[in-house]
């Protein structure tokens, strides 16, 4: 007759640190990469904001001088900068894939 204690078990699980996942973070940063979601993910808050920040101000800033200086329709003038900072974001988030596991922003590898 075997019995287990699962009391004690349940305070081993609960005692393991929880990490984030690798390829979870990896596609956060290739589906909303240019919003810094990744970043609020693994903990990196600053950086988050700070890419939100660098996302709105090249949009705005290469789609105005579009809008007025070409005879671009005017979605267009923004959604080609918007285009190229998500290219940009899915080759990062490949590449974040591919790279050794990391840390988050506990200093936490990812699994």
């Amino acid at each position: 007759d075997i019995t287990t204690d699962f009391s004690t078990l349940e305070g081993s699980i609960k005692d393991l640190p929880k990490s984030k996942s690798h390829k979870k973070a990896a596609i956060l940063k290739i589906l909303l990469g240019y919003f810094g979601v990744h970043d609020f993910y693994l903990c990196f808050t600053k950086k988050a904001w700070i890419e939100l920040l660098v996302t709105v101000v090249l949009i705005v800033g290469v789609g105005l001088p579009l809008l007025f200086l070409t005879s671009l329709p005017k979605p267009l003038a923004f959604l080609i900068p918007f285009a190229v900072i998500w290219l940009f974001y899915i080759l990062s988030g490949l590449w974040f894939l591919k790279a050794p596991s990391p840390k988050d922003g506990r200093g936490e590898y990812l699994r």
